[in-house]
Parts: structure tokens; sequence; C-alpha cells
């Protein structure tokens, strides 16, 4: 994501192989364009723009052809791919929701989003989830409970040493 020439925020591509100046992703110009996410196949990309006046989602082929498809349908940020292309989640909220993707001729059409689950989403800049499709498990950043009784942290280091050590103690 750089400025583009109004200052406001565009998701570029730069081929760090020539020196060239980067270009425009998405075909949209005069609205905010953040979070992008490739397709595996890098044939589209998922991002969040406020074009209508609230961040949703879109997607668009790469490179652009000026086709766009709106995702979301009441708010959204942070699209994911699943790594066979035919899932997209992303956040509104604290909902996580889940949108089934088919093609047809190599267009894709969208089904009406589907809330997979509610959590309590930790709003950072950037991405605050993501789903490993091979063990297909989540990791979500959220708040932790104000607990005023704790009052230290323990880090421990080489963490992944100690439980290989420890899971090696273990009797089979």
């Amino acid at each position: 994501v750089v400025s583009g020439p109004n200052g406001i925020p565009d998701i570029v591509i730069q081929d760090f192989e020539r020196d060239a100046p980067h270009e425009p992703v998405t075909a949209e110009p005069s609205a905010t364009e953040v979070l992008s996410n490739m397709s595996a196949d890098g044939r589209f990309v998922a991002y969040t723009s406020d074009q209508t006046g609230d961040y949703q989602v879109y997607v668009e082929p790469f490179p652009t052809t000026g086709e766009r498809w709106q995702v979301s349908v009441a708010g959204g940020e942070e699209p994911r791919w699943t790594e066979d292309g035919r899932r997209l989640f992303y956040r509104v909220g604290d909902n996580l929701m889940s949108v089934d993707i088919e093609y047809s001729g190599g267009t894709p059409s969208f089904t009406v989003p589907d809330t997979l689950f509610v959590g309590r989403f930790t709003n950072v800049p950037g991405y605050s989830y993501d789903y490993d499709d091979r063990n297909r498990r989540w990791l979500i950043l959220r708040n932790s409970e104000i607990r005023p009784d704790v009052r230290h942290l323990k880090v421990v280091s080489n963490i992944g040493a100690r439980v290989a050590e420890a899971m090696a103690e273990q009797p089979e």
C-alpha cells in the first residue's frame, strides 16, 4: 500500500527485479484501498475499500481489467482466500464471515455472506486473524480479559526446544 496521487492509500505492485515505478493493482484511484490478499493462483486480488463510504470487501482480476465485485454487504475488512480459491473469509466487527466462490469461464460468483462465528477480535493495523487450510485452524488476535489480580508476565524463551524436550520425555 502506498499513498496515491491524491494522498489516498492505494494497493500497488512493485517489480523489484527491474527498476520500474509501481503499478496500481486496483481500478479505483479515488478510494482508500487497503488490506489486500492475492488468490493462491494469482488471478484475483481481494481488498478492503471505502469507495461506497463504508469499508467493504471487493475482488478484482489481476492484472486489473476494470471488473470488480463487491463481496461484503454490510461492511467488511481483512479478506483472506482459502488455498483452493473457493472461499473467502473477511471480518465485520466481531463477526467472521465466509463467502463461497464458484467460477464460470474464469469469472467468479459469490454466495451470500454467512457468519462463521462471533469472536472478540482486536482491531489492529493489518490482519487480526489467519486461517490454516491444512490443519483447519484459526489464529485470532483478541483482547484479553482485564484481570487486576495478574501483575506479572512470564516470558519463556526457546519454547520450541522446550516443548520438543518435554514431548520426548513422555512415555508412549
